[in-house]
């Protein structure tokens, strides 16, 4: 990874797309974008409200590696990690005896009589202890993805699975994908994503309905797929679009004595779709 630290003073303005500050703000980025946003002080200000999309403007059209920017697609398939794995990290790190231990050691310093070092030591603990599992999770779970590390050759050399990109006056604001399995009539849908700036628009419906219009013309019998505990939004959605959850399965990130573990709900949806309206 490579690791950019960047400080961004703020005074009185207007920060388009996050919120209005009035002080120091601390961006911790790496390689897929935003990491950590870390400030000092209490923010001020409302975040920004989702750019409105009437559907008719929508352009949504197969991933071509010669017409796309295939660096910022792949960004946006997987901001569904980028978002959830510091959701579960720090989930992790929020549990009793976790915090338990850290908050220990920061006391015998402090009552020793090293009360800077002992802050320090709170705070940086704390950080260093996410970075860890953040980086363990990426190489265990979202770089161990079939696509992360070959994503135009992946999406355009088999006639079985297809990526779909979705524009709004020349931005890029969704995706979604779908890739057979060994069942050859069944289908996993993956990296669901719509741009935090333009969701609320109906954009998720209108990808997944292209999806499941595709599948159907291709002779899928069902599709399938999982999302995460920390996806309650993502959950409700896809009881929205007519998905049926047939199970969860407990998905361990490291050892079982560390505890880190993560929910995933499994849905699944046959076809072809009968008597449903598209929404």
């Amino acid at each position: 990874y490579h690791y950019e630290f960047t400080v961004i003073p703020i005074e009185n303005e207007k920060l388009t797309g996050l919120v209005q500050l009035n002080m120091y703000t601390y961006v911790i980025q790496v390689e897929n974008g935003i990491l950590m946003l870390f400030q000092l002080k209490m923010l001020w200000g409302k975040v920004q409200p989702p750019v409105k999309v009437p559907l008719s403007d929508l352009e949504i059209r197969p991933f071509d590696k010669e017409r796309d920017n295939w660096r910022e697609v792949k960004q946006l398939a997987f901001i569904t990690y980028t978002e959830t794995n510091p959701k579960m990290v720090k989930a992790w790190l929020s549990k009793p005896w976790k915090l338990g231990a850290i908050l220990l050691v920061s006391s015998l310093l402090f009552l020793s009589g090293y009360m800077l070092i002992s802050l320090v030591f709170l705070i940086g603990a704390w950080l260093l202890a996410f970075a860890i599992l953040m980086k363990h999770l990426n190489n265990k779970f979202t770089h161990k993805q079939k696509d992360y590390n070959n994503f135009v050759n992946y999406w355009t050399t088999d006639p079985r699975r297809c990526l779909w990109v979705a524009f709004h006056n020349g931005t890029l604001v969704g995706t979604v994908g779908v890739q057979e399995n060994e069942d050859k009539t069944k289908g996993e849908l993956v990296r669901m994503s719509v741009n935090n700036n333009y969701r609320r628009n109906g954009i998720a419906e209108a990808l997944v309905n292209v999806l499941l219009k595709w599948c159907e013309e291709n002779n899928y019998k069902q599709i399938h797929l999982g999302t995460t505990e920390y996806q309650p939004g993502a959950v409700k959605f896809y009881f929205k679009m007519h998905f049926e959850m047939f199970g969860t399965i407990e998905y361990f990130m490291g050892p079982k004595i560390l505890d880190f573990r993560v929910l995933v709900h499994l849905f699944s949806l046959n076809l072809p779709r009968d008597n449903i309206t598209e929404q």
